[in-house]
């Protein structure tokens, strides 16, 4: 990372630290209650029949907790980034950078394949990550309901612009970056005569964030369309949320209007809605996910080769900006500037490859990547015609750079970050150049815009996951430990809601007897029932040593009569 990029990322804080305080976040240090590897299984095979059975009729529910495999902190977990603020704990500039350069996760991914699958109908998220978009989802099937930390909204032309790099303000303020759109018109094709295309009149028209404040109103279309779709699906999945904040927290409850609707969660700690759940899943997103996909579209992944174990999706879009001094000297070559439009002086993930780094650079090394690598580095990609921005509208990263001898600026794009890294998932960078114009060309001061189609990719291994879960079924069976779990997580509600059934033996338990099924199923000899679910219900009653603990406890008590023992 640039210098110059480094104390810009140390000035900005954190999407978290930049909220208003406020003081009711709801609860918090959450710690996880996972199922046993053979129930995570089980209960998977019974969400791939439904997604099956309610095909098209699907809606996705996101929450911070998707999002962590790929190195985005959550907020209420026990290493959250409310429950670190409530300990003192700062946030700050890692925040910045790991949402910036964060790729896709598996289960992003999977969503963006069963999207185009025709398996779900639309997607709502809590996240402003913006790793929906870079995984593929289109705009009119995803809604935001707290915004996006990436996107920019003009609001005069209404048009919306994705980033590379965080906005800088919360709550719907000005950004202080111009929306390129009203720059291009003419006075002509502008009746409002508020609006010119002169540079001083639109440096104070800015673009805007679409980040939600505490208290803020959700935002439109994207809440209107979350509500329709969920009122319209006969299944809601809830992934990677508490189900704490209002009104996200209500919206998959609309499927359990419909005659057979589910609503499912995904979830490794307590959510706000277990209670109303047709199913709960304590498990990584990442490992359901895999195991759901394994299940639905077996031998439709593609990627690292024939046998179909992995999945991935390249990041495309990055824009870039050159711009061109003049020489100092008549034998001396012009010196080149590189910005990234909107970023306000920073280039996540961009590195300059100088001419000294040409040898360690090694093109299309990667066997997934080298047909595509190949076709970007054929053709150097050239600046867009009539597309530039005045000088004073950016700031400089990387100035004073050299061509290499083909005349190109050679860049470094890491735009899927490396900083999260394991065996299953591979992350690769991409190498492209840029076309300097002729030398003839008259100098100009402003900055060259070019697009950029490929910046980077990640690959998921999805057989991986699912071997990995089945070795940690079968330890869990040889070693016999014990859960203790509570015991609504080893059932799932039938349409009449007072019944369940077992994951186990599938056996039609009541709802209040379900602590003493767990007790008695062979299937499930290895879960305990949590303190809480024993000391919890109507039919648990007193024990006679605590009935007769209590009486002598009224006995002592000359203020107490018989009237009080229950």
């Amino acid at each position: 990372m640039h210098s110059t990029e480094q104390d810009s990322l140390r000035a900005i804080p954190g999407y978290a630290d930049r909220l208003s305080p406020y003081e009711n976040k709801g609860r918090l240090d959450l710690r996880p209650e996972w199922d046993r590897a053979v129930d995570v299984e089980r209960k998977v095979e019974l969400l791939a029949g439904w997604m099956r059975q309610h095909r098209g009729r699907v809606v996705m529910h996101t929450g911070a907790g998707v999002s962590t495999a790929a190195g985005i902190r959550d907020f209420r977990s026990d290493d959250g980034v409310w429950t670190t603020q409530q300990r003192g704990d700062e946030t700050g500039a890692e925040a910045v950078e790991a949402m910036e350069t964060a790729a896709p996760t598996l289960t992003h991914v999977v969503i963006a394949r069963l999207v185009r699958s025709g398996y779900v109908q639309h997607v709502v998220t809590q996240n402003v990550d913006a790793l929906h978009w870079r995984s593929g989802v289109r705009r009119e099937q995803l809604s935001e309901l707290h915004g996006n930390a990436m996107r920019e909204r003009c609001p005069r032309c209404e048009r919306e612009w994705l980033r590379d790099a965080m906005v800088p303000t919360v709550g719907r303020r000005a950004t202080g970056n111009p929306c390129e759109a009203c720059y291009k018109r003419r006075p002509d094709e502008t009746p409002d005569s508020r609006y010119s295309s002169t540079v001083d009149a639109l440096s104070s028209t800015s673009l805007q964030d679409v980040l939600l404040d505490w208290e803020d109103a959700l935002p439109e279309p994207d809440f209107s369309a979350a509500v329709e779709a969920s009122r319209a699906a006969e299944m809601n999945v809830v992934l990677g949320s508490s189900l704490q904040m209002v009104p996200a927290r209500c919206l998959p409850l609309y499927s359990l209007r419909h005659p057979g609707g589910k609503f499912v969660v995904v979830n490794a700690s307590w959510t706000a809605k277990d209670g109303d759940a047709t199913l709960v899943v304590r498990a990584p997103c990442d490992t359901v996910m895999a195991l759901l996909w394994q299940r639905l579209c077996d031998g439709e992944a593609s990627g690292g080769g024939d046998d179909g174990e992995w999945i991935g999706c390249w990041r495309r879009g990055y824009r870039v900006a050159l711009r061109w001094r003049a020489p100092a000297t008549a034998t001396t070559n012009r010196a080149v500037e590189v910005c990234v439009p909107g970023a306000h002086g920073r280039a996540p993930g961009l590195q300059v490859v100088r001419e000294e780094w040409k040898e360690a650079v090694e093109y299309g090394r990667e066997e997934e990547m080298v047909e595509e690598m190949q076709r970007v580095l054929a053709t150097p990609i050239v600046p867009q015609p009539d597309r530039s921005l005045p000088e004073r509208w950016e700031r400089v990263v990387v100035g004073d750079v050299a061509l290499h001898g083909d005349g190109c600026v050679h860049l470094r794009l890491r735009a899927f970050g490396e900083h999260v890294a394991n065996a299953a998932r591979r992350v690769f960078p991409a190498y492209v150049r840029l076309q300097a114009p002729p030398t003839s060309m008259p100098f100009t001061a402003d900055w060259h815009l070019y697009e950029i189609p490929v910046a980077g990719a990640v690959w998921h291994n999805v057989r991986q996951v699912a071997e990995c879960l089945a070795a940690a079924a079968a330890r869990e069976q040889t070693a016999g430990v014990r859960f203790a779990l509570p015991a609504g997580l080893a059932f799932y509600r039938t349409a009449q809601r007072r019944w369940c059934v077992c994951v186990g033996c599938s056996a039609r338990v009541s709802a209040t007897r379900r602590h003493w099924h767990v007790q008695r199923c062979a299937a499930l000899q290895c879960v305990s029932v949590s303190g809480r679910e024993r000391k919890s219900g109507r039919r648990n009653r007193l024990t006679d040593e605590e009935r007769q603990e209590k009486l002598r406890r009224v006995e002592c008590a000359p203020n107490l009569s018989q009237e009080n023992v229950s």
